[in-house]
């Protein structure tokens, strides 16, 4: 914290200056490794960063202020949840594309 104002640990090398886009991206990868990979991509990248996931991971941002958020899913984020993400206050909620022929376990 540097005059009252918190800065991420994260640069970003287009500016050389903390990121302040995502205070929170979570990453569901194969490995940790690629997970902390992506996380930090997304860091810097913001929602845009979502159309660029290779196949098998999945991953959620939430950006604004916690009294004004906005979160943005990749399409197969939802599934991995036992509830839904609540919708931001800002915006409506999440889509999740449906699959024929599949149905959650009861």
């Amino acid at each position: 914290m540097i005059d009252g104002k918190r800065y991420s640990h994260i640069i970003d090398p287009r500016s050389a200056r903390p990121v302040d886009f995502a205070p929170s991206v979570t990453v569901v990868a194969p490995t940790a490794a690629v997970a902390d990979g992506w996380a930090t991509a997304l860091s810097v990248q913001g929602p845009d960063g979502l159309k660029q996931l290779p196949t098998g991971i999945e991953a959620m941002l939430v950006t604004g202020k916690p009294d004004d958020y906005r979160i943005h899913q990749s399409p197969g984020f939802a599934r991995l949840l036992d509830k839904p993400v609540p919708p931001s206050p800002t915006s409506p909620p999440p889509s999740t594309p449906k699959e024929k022929g599949t149905s959650k376990p009861g």
